[in-house]
């Protein structure tokens, strides 16, 4: 993807609503355009985070490991966003995210966006707290599922 194609799409992103266009375009300076088949695997959980994705089209199930099943904790799909653990230094994926059909996504490299944040305190104050709405929507996610789950024991 060219670069005024990234950063076009990176703003129209709902992700990224509230940044700046400085902040935009720092974002665009560690991403890069990827696409998903059908059934592959995008990471496991337990793996080493090393991306952060903006979601672009398709759907993404989250899954996680159950006494050795893999139960569905959440579909992303396009406009929403996976991966919050890479943002965390030494961070392994809480998840597996597998693609439904095809996907396409915006990759951020975790260590390259952690640099940036160190570099600029407000930049990684505001992703930061982007971040921690992903990270509740999950916990509500999983536990949405875990009620479910036990209602039906």
């Amino acid at each position: 993807m060219n670069p005024d194609r990234l950063l076009s799409a990176l703003h129209a992103h709902p992700w990224i609503q509230g940044f700046t266009r400085q902040y935009i375009e720092t974002l665009a300076s560690v991403a890069e355009e990827v696409h998903f088949r059908p059934g592959q695997t995008i990471f496991r959980e337990g793996d080493a985070s090393d991306n952060f994705y903006f979601i672009t089209g398709g759907n993404v199930r989250l899954e996680s490991r159950v006494d050795g099943s893999a139960v569905t904790v959440q579909v992303v799909s396009s406009g929403e966003e996976i991966g919050w653990s890479a943002m965390m230094e030494g961070g392994v994926r809480r998840f597996t995210a597998k693609a439904d059909r095809d996907v396409y996504a915006i990759a951020l490299s975790s260590a390259k966006l952690l640099e940036a944040c160190e570099r600029n305190a407000s930049f990684g104050f505001v992703l930061m707290k982007h971040l921690l709405f992903v990270v509740a929507e999950r916990l509500d996610a999983t536990r949405l599922q875990l009620i479910h789950a036990l209602h039906h024991v």
